[in-house]
């Protein structure tokens, strides 16, 4: 659930899950590197989960048109998705579950709780399909790509 100016006192309290990882995690380095790309682009608006979504929606479209190839039709953007996109990077806190008879992106989430219009994590990263158990995620992240 994202946090932000709209949400407002409403929230709080609010329990919620996230694929993400909250924007106040600054330690995580998928959040420190929209953090930095935020100050550097787009300062007046808020940092918070809405910006978070729209760094990870701009991550998962760089390298799907990037796997596609040059000058690539829609069908080379699914067809990249469904070959590639499980190895996309990304702060996903769980594994993406792309393929060509699944198109689920995060395969799970953590926990949290909206204080003061911050989402607080709290527990275990928990992961599951349509054929699968809930189970905890026993994945890590993908690292930051050093050409980031």
């Amino acid at each position: 659930m994202p946090e932000g100016k709209a949400g407002g006192s409403l929230d709080n309290g609010l329990i919620t899950d996230s694929f993400e990882p909250a924007p106040a995690e600054t330690a995580n380095p998928w959040v420190a590197l929209a953090a930095r790309i935020h100050s550097g682009y787009d300062a007046k608006e808020p940092f918070d989960s809405f910006y978070m979504f729209g760094f990870e929606t701009g991550l998962l479209t760089y390298d799907a048109f990037k796997a596609a190839g040059h000058n690539p039709t829609r069908q080379d953007i699914v067809t990249a998705i469904e070959k590639d996109g499980k190895g996309f990077a990304g702060p996903w806190l769980a594994p993406l579950g792309f393929s060509g008879t699944d198109h689920d992106a995060a395969l799970g989430v953590q926990m949290g709780t909206i204080s003061d219009n911050q989402l607080n994590l709290s527990g275990q990263v928990y992961t599951a399909t349509d054929t699968t158990p809930v189970t905890v995620c026993s994945g890590a992240p993908s690292p930051v790509p050093a050409s980031f």
